[in-house]
């Protein structure tokens, strides 16, 4: 990527208030397809990999021989969660063609006729809109048809049951799938926002001494939201995009605990996940 875009997209958009942003959204296509049909979800137990994916390794809602946790398998002695099955789902949570962005970044409307073609570029049909940072890195992230939204509630059975399992979690996920995840790497999922289309882009300041200005363009007879050319070829941007057959599986946010281990081996379970700056 040039520079460390997945942890500098995460830093940015992690203050917005949402979960852990991903800065790859898609899940992993050498899983089952029962698990890639929705992606993540719910009870996913896994490690936020450097590229900014979701590494999966078992959910803890379904039985050791559901399909889905045949991909990985399960620790052993594994047992499912018992809880009370109550969600929260809200099918409209972000609006369609709204960007999020930075908190330090400047967000504007362009009219149609205010815009500049660059050569090789779509023409713009409708409003566009810019994004602009100022010599101070940042990122972006734009949904053309919106996103939904869905959280489990019963948060203190998640709790206590990653609490009497995490140490098992640990062993499994080290020693019988060799992930060498560090301590306080594993998460739990309890809530996701997930769209069948997006488009990220991530400005690194240090990779240049202007400001930087993304633009996003209303292209074709439905208007949807693309970021330009002109902005994506900016040596200071790294940029990514969901595929145009892309199903309702893309995990944009998640939400869950992060899982540490403490000497003596008590249980520590935070109740977001957080960006680090350093691996720890």
């Amino acid at each position: 990527m040039g520079f460390d875009a997945a942890q500098l997209y995460a830093r940015a958009l992690f203050p917005l208030g949402h979960g852990y942003p991903l800065f790859c959204p898609e899940p992993n296509e050498a899983l089952r397809p029962e698990y890639i049909e929705s992606g993540i979800r719910f009870g996913d137990v896994g490690i936020i990999a450097s590229d900014g994916s979701f590494d999966f390794h078992f959910n803890i809602c379904l039985s050791a021989d559901h399909l889905i946790n045949k991909s990985c398998g399960t620790p052993d002695d594994f047992v499912p969660v018992i809880w009370n099955g109550q969600i929260r789902r809200n099918s409209n949570f972000f609006q369609r063609g709204k960007p999020m962005y930075s908190r330090r970044a400047k967000c504007r409307e362009i009219s149609a006729e205010a815009i500049v073609t660059v050569p090789g570029s779509p023409v713009g049909v409708g409003a566009s809109i810019e994004i602009s940072f100022d010599k101070e890195s940042g990122a972006a992230l734009m949904l053309p048809t919106g996103a939904n939204r869905e959280n489990m509630l019963d948060l203190k059975a998640f709790r206590e049951y990653a609490q009497a399992n995490a140490a098992s979690w640990y062993h499994f996920v080290n020693n019988t799938l060799g992930r060498d995840a560090e301590n306080g790497s594993i998460y739990l999922v309890t809530g996701v926002d997930r769209s069948d289309a997006w488009e990220n882009a991530v400005f690194d300041s240090s990779q240049s001494s202007q400001s930087c200005s993304l633009l996003f363009e209303s292209v074709g007879i439905s208007g949807r939201m693309k970021l330009s050319q002109s902005s994506i070829y900016q040596s200071s941007v790294t940029h990514r995009a969901s595929t145009t057959n892309a199903q309702y599986n893309q995990a944009l946010f998640i939400r869950g605990f992060r899982i540490s281990l403490r000497s003596g081996l008590s249980v520590r379970v935070l109740g977001e996940v957080k960006v680090a700056t350093s691996a720890k």
